[in-house]
């Protein structure tokens, strides 16, 4: 309806324009008697003067015939002098017309006088008819045929920021477009990136992926000794003191194991525990000296080892346990220390684990030795773990060390006996008895208790 209005309105302006300039219509001149007497814009018939039919003009007079309006050119009235150009935006092929055709939507026509339409070329457009010239696409949008009647708006993921284009530019790697009719693309920001072209959209950075910087075309995997658990990321975490991240590309951290421990952040791999030490529990951020009476020779330790018997750790921090030096013992477990065999007593090391008491026929004054001494010649000793030797009694003697008990002094009988002789030979019989009897007692008790003596310790 638009269209038709403004073609009525168009025709009436020129059919006014004709007639303003070349005169009303005028009716056939009366008694006309050849063409000589027929004004402009008319022709002699033969019989009177008549107008020039439309599409046609006269400016002479005295014509038998009128002219046909060019092509290019129209003549809207009856009897008009001259004929009109097409305007802008109307064309006329043909000669003798009487009206100029519109131009086409996605025509155009941008002289006066034209015999033809011009199609709107690729990057512009035209909706409606009788125009002078095309519209260039708008940024955002193209034109990719001829005679378009309409631009169209470029896709998601590609845009274009020029007018009078005939396409869209593809979003740049790093880049995307997210809506139609773009006239500029986007950079991905940190945390996304896009590694292909035309995209309308960016990728988020994959968990244990970071992006750090904006219009990126890759992510970043976290560094081992760094994790990220989330999406979109524009960095990684370090690992927290008593964890780990061995890999690239973690997504989370890993605790410490028992036995190992991490006092610092960042790190990539735990610390086992040094000897003299031990982890008890996971994710520690330090090791645990042994205590006193333990002790661990080994690396990655979760406990320590009581120190044996015969043995002790002083610690803290005891990487191996120690012998009982000789003239001492221990017959626990876990000690810190070892004990000084006790006077009357020796021990037998190193790592003994009791002490021993001298034998009778021994003794032993000082403390964490090694042995006994024997009892020396006239002296005694009755009881086992003596500390000091006895000395044998008036009229008694032990003649050889390690005497158990002494025996009686025997003297020599005289060979001629003096008065009173029978009694005393008789009591020097008896007394030389009884000695015997306890020389016999004495030698087997001695000869029983010492052989636990008797060895490299004796002294």
């Amino acid at each position: 309806m638009i269209i038709e209005c403004r073609s009525r309105v168009l025709l009436i302006a020129v059919i006014t324009a004709g007639a303003v300039g070349y005169g009303v219509v005028s009716s056939p001149s009366a008694g006309a008697v050849d063409a000589s007497d027929c004004a402009p814009g008319e022709f002699y018939d033969g019989a009177s003067c008549v107008p020039c039919p439309e599409g046609s003009y006269q400016p002479d007079a005295g014509q038998a015939a009128c002219v046909s309006a060019d092509a290019g050119h129209f003549v809207a009235t009856q009897g008009a002098t001259d004929q009109t150009d097409c305007p802008v935006g109307t064309y006329q092929p043909d000669l003798g017309e009487s009206a100029c055709l519109e131009a086409d939507p996605g025509h155009f026509v941008s002289a006066a006088a034209a015999i033809a339409q011009e199609a709107c070329v690729p990057g512009a457009y035209q909706p409606e008819p009788g125009q002078a010239g095309c519209i260039d696409a708008d940024p955002g949008h193209f034109v990719v045929a001829v005679a378009a009647i309409a631009q169209e708006a470029c896709s998601p993921g590609a845009y274009q920021p020029e007018p009078g284009q005939a396409g869209c530019i593809d979003a740049d790697p790093g880049h995307y477009v997210a809506e139609s009719g773009a006239a500029a693309q986007h950079g991905c920001t940190a945390g996304n990136y896009q590694p292909a072209s035309g995209a309308d959209h960016c990728r988020y950075a994959d968990a244990g992926y970071f992006v750090g910087n904006s219009t990126a075309t890759d992510e970043v995997a976290c560094a081992p000794g760094t994790y990220q658990p989330d999406r979109g990321a524009v960095g990684c975490n370090e690992a927290d003191p008593g964890h780990y991240v061995p890999v690239g590309g973690s997504s989370e951290q890993l605790d410490c194991p028992a036995g190992s421990y991490q006092p610092d952040a960042g790190a990539a791999a735990c610390r086992p525990s040094d000897p003299g030490h031990f982890v008890a529990t996971d994710a520690a951020t330090q090791q645990t000296s042994c205590p006193p009476g333990a002790y661990q020779p080994g690396q990655g330790a979760t406990a320590c080892i009581p120190s044996a018997a015969g043995h002790y750790a002083a610690g803290p921090g005891a990487a191996d346990q120690t012998e009982c030096a000789h003239g001492t013992f221990q017959p626990g477990t876990g000690a810190v220390g070892c004990l000084d065999a006790e006077p009357g007593h020796f021990s037998v090391g190193p790592g003994a684990t009791f002490q021993i008491a001298c034998s009778a026929g021994t003794y032993q004054p000082m403390a964490a030795a090694t042995g006994c001494l024997a009892a020396s010649p006239g002296y005694f000793v009755a009881e086992p773990a003596a500390i000091v030797q006895t000395p044998c009694a008036e009229g008694f003697e032990a003649q050889d060390p390690g005497a158990l008990a002494c025996t009686p002094i025997v003297a020599a009988l005289d060979a001629t006996p003096e008065d009173g002789g029978a009694p005393t030979a008789f009591l020097w019989i008896v007394a030389l008895g009884f000695g015997i009897v306890m020389i016999g007692v004495g030698v087997n008790r001695q000869h029983s208790q010492r052989t636990w003596n008797e060895g490299p310790w004796r002294r």
